[in-house]
């Protein structure tokens, strides 16, 4: 599993990490990669506290070399290790009870061995800014 770290402020890594193990049915099978890609190294949003924390792999580099999210799934991709289910997240992605077992059982029903997957989820939806003036960037 891989997660961008900075990008959805309504659910940081932080919480989504504690999430997908909370309501992972083997929470211990689950390996986690987070791509940071920050302003400051000090700015870690992985908490080495989490249990299974030896589960979790990290890739770091500053926002400088970032080249968007498509390099940041790249980049998430490096760190698979051979696991037998790679699955590929964004941070605001909501997960169900026991999602681990029922995502295996969905692919034991496709008659492929390399079954594709959707396309990502849309982000959680935005509350309606507030009136005023429009912003100039």
């Amino acid at each position: 599993m891989c997660w961008g770290c900075r990008a959805a402020a309504l659910h940081p890594t932080p919480y989504i990490l504690h999430r997908a193990r909370a309501q992972a049915e083997f929470p211990a099978r689950v390996f986690v990669g987070a791509v940071e890609q920050d302003k400051e190294r000090n700015e870690s949003c992985i908490d080495s506290t989490l249990p299974n924390f030896a589960n979790v792999r990290v890739v770091a580099i500053p926002h400088t070399a970032s080249k968007g999210p498509t390099y940041g799934r790249y980049l998430g991709s490096t760190m698979f290790r051979g696991e037998a289910f790679y699955l590929q997240l964004d941070s605001h992605t909501q997960l169900a009870p026991k999602w681990d077992s029922k995502l295996i059982a969905m692919l034991d029903t496709c008659d492929s061995p390399k079954p594709a997957r959707p396309p990502p989820p849309a982000p959680p939806p935005r509350a309606p800014a507030a009136p005023g003036p429009p912003q100039v960037w």
